[in-house]
């Protein structure tokens, strides 16, 4: 779903993330929130992302920015063991 700027956001029944290669390694990112229901499922991700080091951002972004995204991440980062 869009909001109505055009952003990527989420829906009454789900949240979307995204993770790219950031700078200092991995970063999740998900809507601002100003358009979905606060969650469980949000509040966990974004919860865990501080918990083990990985940068969480709630920021407006572009649906080519989520196509970009698709190649960016080094599959080190996300190894089972870490999870």
């Amino acid at each position: 779903m869009l909001d109505p700027q055009g952003f990527v956001a989420t829906c009454n029944s789900t949240h979307f993330f995204i993770v790219r290669e950031g700078d200092d390694g991995p970063e999740v990112w998900t809507s601002t929130g100003d358009y979905c229901l606060p969650g469980i499922t949000r509040a966990n991700v974004l919860r865990l992302c501080r918990r083990w080091g990985i940068t969480e951002r709630e920021k407006n972004f572009s649906v080519s920015q989520v196509v970009r995204s698709r190649r960016s991440v080094r599959h080190r980062h996300l190894r089972r063991d870490r999870w």
